[in-house]
């Protein structure tokens, strides 16, 4: 299904470049689902809600295609910027019903590996949007983070899944992104974070 999203993507880029464009002549490809981005912008002064942001909801392929299109990229992006791509009924937060309970596989890159970001973050939100890790188990979405020595991305996985499920789904995240045996990608609750931090959680698996 991947692959199949990734074709039609590039006709779609073929179709822009000859001039086609907005391409609202043209059958849309619907998604099963909608999605959201969110853009978190951080502000010392402001509730930490307050600095998250609603950018668009999409449910279609084209649209999605032309919604990261016209942003900044992970990697032109400054510090602190966090971008969240959800199912449009679930918030980026750990206290949404959906997440609650749940938790998140999560890879970190050094940034001297800050060229590669942007063709892991394609590729996780390509393979979400495409449902690529549903038939193993319910995921909610994922999320990029810019850290000044570092850039962390997770994908937030429902309290519904089993062991076996959670395993399968990270499996296909590191296979999707293309991730060598040098690439680590571990497992925590979200439960064990908000109690002891992220940082400090326990890692309940690992590949």
């Amino acid at each position: 299904m991947l692959r199949l999203f990734e074709s039609i993507i590039d006709n779609i880029e073929k179709l822009v470049n000859q001039g086609y464009y907005p391409l609202t002549n043209f059958k849309k490809y619907p998604l099963k689902d909608s999605w959201s981005l969110w853009l978190f912008m951080p502000e010392q002064k402001r509730q930490w809600r307050k600095n998250q942001h609603l950018v668009s909801t999409f449910n279609t392929i084209d649209d999605c295609w032309g919604l990261f299109s016209a942003i900044k990229s992970p990697s032109e992006s400054r510090n602190g910027i966090t971008y969240s791509l959800f199912r449009e009924c679930i918030l980026p937060m750990w206290e949404d019903v959906s997440n609650r309970k749940g938790g998140r596989w999560e890879l970190t890159l050094s940034r001297n590996w800050m060229n590669h970001v942007d063709f892991c973050w394609t590729k996780l939100v390509l393979s979400l949007v495409s449902e690529s890790f549903t038939r193993y188990g319910p995921v909610c979405g994922a999320v990029i983070t810019i850290r000044q020595n570092n850039i962390k991305m997770s994908l937030w996985v429902s309290g519904n899944c089993t062991s076996y499920e959670i395993m399968e789904i990270g499996r296909v995240f590191k296979r999707n992104l293309q991730l060598g045996k040098k690439f680590k990608i571990q497992f925590k609750q979200h439960d064990d974070c908000v109690d002891h931090g992220a940082s400090n959680a326990q890692i309940f698996m690992e590949i």
